[in-house]
């Protein structure tokens, strides 16, 4: 018969001796004393951990060649009514803006339904550099931008617009003003409105009032004087 612990339950033969169990240590031979257990190494992770690296700001050399990339690509006025200008995007040789990343951004300004072809009398098409265009926009360092904005002065602080040309401060186009905060995209927004606006024949214009959005055509680079920052030209101007 076999029991519930896997030993059987007959009676040793008369005159034998009966057998230790299996597994249990022999009178003559007693049980050696159990080993301490090896002591472990904590586990240890073999990922790397990474940590978010903080962009180098941009830095913006003072001068430059005075030489220029100009823009490959191109893009088509988003509207079909209104006077078509067609325009160059130039990068200044040794500033670390690429010349097409650059024409993208300032075509999408230009073709936004809020910028000056919003009216319907005018409208925009960047095209590369193989093809003729009415105005060129120079993405410059700022010595660069106080030559080519002569006879008005820059000072390597502000930009420009002359005839057919308009001449971006570089520096401005990468750090912004104070007015703007860290609001870069906003900031060349307005860059872009306002220095083609002069193209168009627009003048300066002052704060309407304390609060109130400052025109596209304010010099909001050099203070508000109570106005809020505004990237983009009233409807009535458009």
């Amino acid at each position: 018969v076999i029991g519930l612990d896997g030993s059987s339950s007959a009676s040793p033969t008369a005159g034998t001796s009966r057998t230790p169990a299996i597994g249990l240590p022999s009178a003559s031979k007693p049980a050696a004393a159990a080993k301490p257990a090896a002591a472990t190494k904590p586990a240890t992770s073999t990922r790397a951990i990474r940590r978010p690296v903080s962009p180098k700001p941009l830095v913006i050399p003072a001068h430059g060649p005075g030489k220029f990339l100009t823009a490959t690509v191109g893009s088509k006025a988003s509207v079909r009514k209104g006077r078509l200008i067609r325009y160059h995007v130039r990068v200044e040789k040794g500033l670390p803006f690429r010349s097409n990343d650059t024409a993208r951004t300032v075509a999408a300004v230009l073709n936004d339904r809020r910028s000056w072809r919003g009216a319907g009398t005018v409208r925009f098409e960047l095209v590369p550099s193989s093809r003729k265009a009415g105005l060129e926009i120079y993405l410059a360092t700022p010595g660069t931008t106080d030559k080519m904005c002569l006879p008005l002065r820059t000072d390597g602080k502000v930009s420009c617009s002359l005839g057919d040309k308009v001449i971006l401060n570089a520096d401005r186009w990468a750090h912004g003003v104070t007015y703007y905060g860290k609001d870069v995209v906003n900031y060349r927004r307005y860059l872009v409105n306002h220095e083609v606006g002069h193209s168009l024949g627009h003048d300066h214009l002052g704060c309407p009032g304390k609060g109130k959005l400052a025109p596209v055509m304010m010099q909001q680079t050099k203070g508000l004087d109570g106005c809020r920052p505004n990237p983009w030209p009233p409807a009535k101007q458009r």
